[in-house]
């Protein structure tokens, strides 16, 4: 960036303090010390003339209107679209990482366009949907911008949708998620070495996760069943007691993951998923297998009854007359489902 554009200048983050020479930055649980002229662990903030500079602030990898399955998020707004919008670089450094191209990206600034946040959300306004995902690479990484666009959405009904890996301290996030309605947890192990393989730490996440609850925004965790790192029957009893612990109704998507980036296993195999997903369902309400044509195990059923509620195939889905009001028709349960509802619709000048 040649010459920083006026509203660039809310890049400069409020999690930091000065130590010495140094800059020690309070954004995620890494707490890197950053010496002048260099960054952390996230490639993202620099110490820059004795302030910490935001350098991916405004900076878009990606965007596009994609259904809300695709977040994954099943039980949120089902059968919608969402406008994606990604950014650039982690702050964990998964070697199966499945967007690598952009998360461990180190050239961008020449590459992509900034922009404001104010425009953001008019480019929202122009794919006609009723919310919009930060997502792809991770989010929490443009932390700022994430907070500024997701003040402008909640200002005009705009549903914000975080996908995240949720490696985060507390603060920043119990202040992030006063604008976030929906939130789709990355678990990528449930062991503390396992995360530290990855370059992080297990118990940042659960309380992660424990804290976009509290806040009262929609949860759904995603578990990528990575051959000798989170695919066995045991760690996933051990993740889905976890869960159900906090709420048996929390839904869970086991995906099965495909050789990528740094990482040579094969490709987790189908009769492993389907374990998994019997061994999830024994102590959860909703479990879902994504990446993997298995018939039925993408479709919604009422935990109390079995009634099939929502039919998934493709990203196309068909919510069932058994499904009123967020109600099994058959039994009567309440089921933990958010629908989406047109405010022009519910307006007295356009009822009949």
């Amino acid at each position: 960036m040649d010459q920083e554009p006026e509203w660039w200048q809310h890049s400069e983050p409020a999690y930091y303090a000065r130590k010495g020479d140094n800059i020690i930055c309070s954004l995620c649980p890494h707490n890197c010390v950053i010496p002048e002229g260099k960054s952390g662990k996230c490639n993202t903030r620099i110490n820059k003339n004795d302030k910490l500079s935001n350098i991916v602030y405004g900076h878009i990898s990606s965007s596009a209107v994609d259904p809300i399955e695709k977040k994954p998020l099943y039980h949120f707004y089902p059968g919608e679209k969402v406008f994606s919008v990604g950014f650039w670089r982690c702050n964990l450094k998964c070697p199966f990482c499945q967007n690598h191209s952009i998360s461990q990206s180190f050239s961008f600034l020449s590459d992509t366009e900034c922009i404001d946040p104010g425009i953001l959300l008019l480019k929202q306004f122009d794919t006609l949907t009723p919310m919009i995902a930060y997502t792809y690479s991770e989010p929490l990484m443009a932390y700022e911008y994430v907070l500024d666009a997701a003040r402008k959405c909640r200002e005009v009904e705009v549903k914000n949708i975080l996908v995240t890996n949720a490696y985060i301290n507390s603060e920043p996030f119990k202040k992030l998620l006063k604008f976030i309605d929906a939130v789709n947890i990355d678990l990528k192990t449930f062991t503390e070495a396992g995360y530290k393989k990855l370059g992080g730490s297990l118990d940042p996440v659960k309380k992660s996760i424990e804290l976009a609850l509290e806040s009262g925004c929609h949860v759904e965790i995603t578990v990528l069943a990575v051959p000798t790192i989170s695919d066995s029957v045991d760690m996933m009893n051990k993740i889905s007691r976890y869960i159900a612990s906090l709420n048996k109704s929390i839904p869970l998507h086991i995906s099965r993951y495909f050789p990528a980036y740094k990482f040579n296993e094969p490709a987790t195999d189908i009769k492993q998923m389907n374990k998994l997903y019997e061994c999830a369902s024994n102590n959860l309400n909703y479990v879902y297998l994504g990446n993997v044509n298995s018939e039925g195990k993408s479709n919604t059923y009422c935990p109390k009854c079995g009634e099939v509620l929502i039919t998934r195939k493709n990203y196309k889905i068909n919510i069932t007359d058994n499904l009123v009001d967020n109600v099994c028709g058959k039994c009567g349960s309440e089921q933990n489902i958010v629908r989406y509802h047109d405010p022009f619709l519910e307006d007295d000048l356009f009822k009949p």
